[in-house]
């Protein structure tokens, strides 16, 4: 009795089509879940300046990342200081039809007290928007604020429609110190796993959660979750250089000076994603001062809280994404603090470098 033989033409053919109904199920696979955020929900909210259409009743959230500025401010034989400058910010909304549809503008702790009291029942005093859109013909768009904040960070805007008719509508928001997140598709995994952390993204930091523990400047990355902070340490020298020989003639003595010599340091950070993630830079004295305000927090309102000696910004002619540069008057051991303030983990790389 002869087997029955396979036709390899057939095999072939049926290889193919084995093969091609895998790929198809595995790009309907990926397009299903790699979708970007929506913008129902602050987790999710959306970069803006792109047109967007609102049914009525329904809202879309979304997000920027803003940042302070300290200025160097130095009087003849005092210390260096330094200057909080709050840059300010402009946003608009175009829309049509022109009623019905306005923005309401959040900070992080505001949208969270809210969302909690979303929770509660007979809550007596609502959290309310630290601004909101108005007409104004002097800037762009049907409504428009303009306004700044004390603190960097990640802030929010909804833009709802109240109507009872659908709406389109661009919102714009502009600023010096303004960026605007690019949020990465969100992909499920095709089956349940367990949390693995891949070789080239750090794991949440060790240490350095007080300036007591702070890590030392290796110039390895490390990840930060959402609020979380680390601390860093490193010490810095001031030398004395001699300068001067006097010779008195009478005694024929000779008279040394010296003037004191403080290297030019330069912190640098790169951060991942770039928006969130800070570093002030913090004296012993300075820090020591600021810790005793957390522990008499409430007591005395009216005392102005410490300011570090300085802060990361952007500049472009620094190959980092944000920098410092300045130098001290004493020898010891100095501190950065590295927050992330967005609601997403980030990772950071600190590098410190000084020159004479």
């Amino acid at each position: 009795m002869t087997a029955n033989r396979i036709d390899p033409r057939r095999l072939i053919a049926m290889l193919a089509v084995a093969v091609a109904l895998a790929l198809a199920a595995l790009f309907t696979v990926g397009t299903a879940f790699a979708e970007g955020p929506d913008g129902a929900s602050p987790e999710q909210a959306l970069s803006p300046g792109s047109p967007q259409t609102l049914e009525p009743g329904q809202g879309l959230w979304y997000a920027f990342e803003y940042r302070v500025k300290y200025n160097e401010v130095q009087k003849k034989d005092e210390e260096k200081k330094y200057e909080l400058e709050k840059p300010p910010i402009t946003i608009w909304l175009d829309v049509q039809p022109s009623y019905g549809t306005n923005f309401y503008v959040w900070t992080s702790g505001g949208l969270n007290e809210w969302q909690a009291q979303q929770l509660e029942r007979n809550v007596k005093d609502v959290v309310q928007p630290v601004g909101r859109g108005s007409e104004n013909e002097y800037t762009p768009g049907e409504y428009s604020w303009t306004g700044e904040f004390s603190a960097p960070g990640r802030y929010y805007v909804l833009v709802r429609n109240d109507s009872l008719e659908r709406s389109t509508h661009t919102l714009h928001i502009q600023g010096e110190t303004v960026t605007l997140p690019v949020s990465a598709p969100a992909v499920a995994p095709a089956a349940p796993v367990a949390e693995v952390v891949p070789a080239s993204i750090p794991a949440v930091a060790r240490g350095g959660t007080s300036a007591e523990d702070a890590l030392p400047v290796t110039g390895a990355w490390q990840r930060l979750e959402p609020g979380q902070t680390i601390w860093y340490a490193f010490d810095y020298s001031v030398t004395r250089k001699e300068t001067v020989k006097h010779q008195n003639d009478e005694d024929k003595e000779v008279e040394k000076k010296y003037e004191l010599q403080s290297p030019r340091i330069m912190l640098k950070m790169d951060a991942k994603p770039l928006y969130g993630t800070s570093f002030t830079v913090w004296t012993p004295g300075r820090l020591r001062e600021w810790q005793a305000q957390q522990l008499d927090a409430g007591k005395d309102e009216k005392r102005d809280v410490v300011q570090p000696i300085g802060a990361g910004t952007h500049d472009e002619h620094a190959n980092c994404d944000c920098s410092w540069v300045g130098e001290f008057n004493e020898s010891g051991t100095y501190y950065v603090r590295v927050h992330n303030d967005s609601l997403e983990p980030s990772s950071h790389v600190l590098m410190v470098e000084m020159s004479d």
